[in-house]
């Protein structure tokens, strides 16, 4: 779904509320025949879209501190691998042992001015998620094929704790859980988003819908110029385009 500004989801459900108030101060007056606009099924509608409204907003702030810590751990891992190669000519390994390992530090860094970015979490498509998370897990997976082909070099044995086989492994256990957890997060804080939107935008059971729902019922009930209705004509709502 097509996003709108983070500020008119809740000005949807405020103004759904304003409408429900409107409603059952109509008393007896108010009496659709279409239960779903009944003031009971409104409620509850009103319920449902308040909760995944809250569900998003408290998905969100955890899942950017996540991607900020991921991109964070990601950080140093070029200048790692650069220095990996440095430290290969420098033991004294061919030039072929060095174009080898080369091959997996260029996919490790990839484009560096795109890669250690993280898009904040706004409304995403999910082929842009999508996109984010392979960047990651690819550059992971390549960290774990270097470690492979230096674990199995006779002889590379550098003096620098960080790039000693044993660190390395520890760096990539830990890149891998900040991987992980971001991923999670980013995954739930879609299916808030998801749960949000059907319950404000679903065609028939959104609260945008019923409201429009609602306003034709008062218009038909009462007429266009009634005070009932022109009580609730302000109110307004917005779908995502």
């Amino acid at each position: 779904m097509s996003s709108i500004s983070e500020k008119g989801h809740p000005k949807n459900v405020a103004e759904f509320n304003q409408l429900i108030i409107a409603c059952q101060a109509m008393g007896s007056l108010y009496n659709p025949s279409n239960t779903a606009i009944s003031i009971t099924a409104l409620q509850t509608a009103y319920q449902a879209a308040d909760a995944a409204l809250t569900s998003v907003n408290t998905t969100l702030p955890a899942c950017k501190l996540v991607l900020t810590q991921r991109v964070a751990a990601f950080e140093p891992l070029s200048g790692i691998s650069s220095r990996l190669l440095n430290s290969l000519s420098a033991q004294g390994f061919p030039d072929n042992v060095v174009e080898d390992a080369k091959s997996f530090t260029r996919k490790i860094q990839g484009k560096k001015a795109t890669q250690n970015q993280e898009p904040a979490p706004g409304e995403e498509t999910q082929k842009q998620i999508s996109g984010s998370q392979m960047s990651f897990d690819n550059r992971l997976g390549n960290l774990q094929r270097l470690i492979e082909y230096l674990s199995a070099l006779t002889g590379y044995a550098p003096n620098e704790p960080e790039l000693q086989l044993q660190t390395l492994n520890t760096l990539f256990t830990t890149l891998g859980t900040h991987n992980s957890t971001a991923s999670t997060a980013r995954y739930a804080l879609v299916q808030a988003r998801i749960s949000r939107d059907n319950a404000l935008y679903h065609p028939r059971a959104g609260i945008v819908q019923l409201a429009k729902m609602v306003k034709n019922y008062v218009k038909s009930a009462f007429g266009a110029n009634s005070p009932y209705y022109l009580a609730i004509k302000g109110l307004t709502f917005t779908r995502p385009k």
